[in-house]
């Protein structure tokens, strides 16, 4: 596992578009010495040969992550009972003061002890979410399922929710192609949808909120809900945001009508939005109908 944090303010880096580090929080640019950028390649090189199973049939276990795990970092804590409790994980970010790690069974929530109010209102909101009668879309698979809350020796959090299937932070995948990120768009829409539903806005929809499964393309909206209020258009605007991001430096091979989606005004609400979603994707203009496409991008 390999994170670059700021030097400025602490923030996780991403990489940027001319290759170098990029603190989102304060605009700060890094770049890489020669070892960084030697242990970045490698870690990518082991994901994206684990997502290279999805197409390769004579792989035994395509949903086996041992060997990305090899390079898992440890964060240890302890419990205001004394209980130590060792996280390995391999992804970390950080919103709103909250650090969000990725293991191998669940994603972890750590709230510092001016935080807990977050944790609170994370528990609550989760707690009131309803779903249509008829939840064709299996909705409740796109939100988190918390499995335990811990209250640390310091007076901070913990919470854990079950991580199901193989879910990264869409920040991990690196660059979607075009056909890949309108299956996560089609996912953010419906998610939009649910929140309408419940009359509310999620107000954080970003690359490391997402969640996506690359063996099947499905999306979950797993970070941030502590900042939930009520209905806005924020939300069909980030998903936007978040599509223009995804599909990084293969942006201009996508679809007219897709690129105009991404840029133009949402529609007044969730489900007007998805009427204009759907006929991207159905329209020769853009994607001219559903078709799954295997993983086989680049990362």
């Amino acid at each position: 596992m390999l994170t670059f944090k700021c030097k400025n303010c602490g923030g996780e880096m991403s990489v940027g578009e001319d290759g170098g580090l990029l603190c989102e929080y304060c605009g700060s640019r890094y770049y890489f010495t020669d070892r960084n950028l030697s242990d970045y390649r490698s870690f990518r090189l082991l994901l994206l040969n684990y997502l290279r199973g999805v197409k390769d049939e004579k792989t035994l276990d395509l949903h086996d992550e041992s060997n990305l795990w090899d390079r898992a970092e440890e964060a240890s804590f302890t419990t205001k009972d004394g209980t130590e409790i060792s996280l390995y994980y391999l992804h970390s970010s950080a919103t709103d003061g909250v650090a969000v790690y990725l293991t191998q069974n669940a994603v972890i929530y750590h709230f510092p002890r001016l935080c807990v109010s977050k944790a609170d209102r994370f528990v609550s909101v989760i707690s009131r979410l309803e779903f249509p009668p008829a939840d064709m879309k299996d909705l409740k698979k796109c939100c988190p399922c918390i499995t335990g809350r811990y209250e640390l020796d310091n007076g901070d959090v913990l919470i854990a929710c079950q991580r199901n299937g193989n879910f990264f932070p869409l920040q991990m995948l690196g660059a979607l192609q075009p056909e890949h990120a309108a299956w996560v768009m089609s996912r953010l829409e419906n998610i939009c949808c649910l929140l309408e539903y419940n009359d509310m806005s999620h107000n954080d929809i970003t690359l490391d909120s997402v969640f996506v499964n690359p063996f099947t393309h499905q999306a979950a909206l797993f970070g941030a809900w502590w900042g939930a209020g009520q209905r806005t258009d924020k939300d069909l605007t980030d998903i936007r945001a978040a599509g223009r991001k995804s599909l990084g430096m293969y942006y201009d091979t996508a679809p007219e009508l897709f690129k105009k989606f991404l840029n133009e005004k949402p529609a007044p609400d969730a489900f007007a939005d998805f009427e204009k979603w759907d006929n991207v994707i159905t329209s020769p203009e853009g994607f001219n109908g559903r078709r799954f496409t295997k993983y086989t991008d680049k990362i």
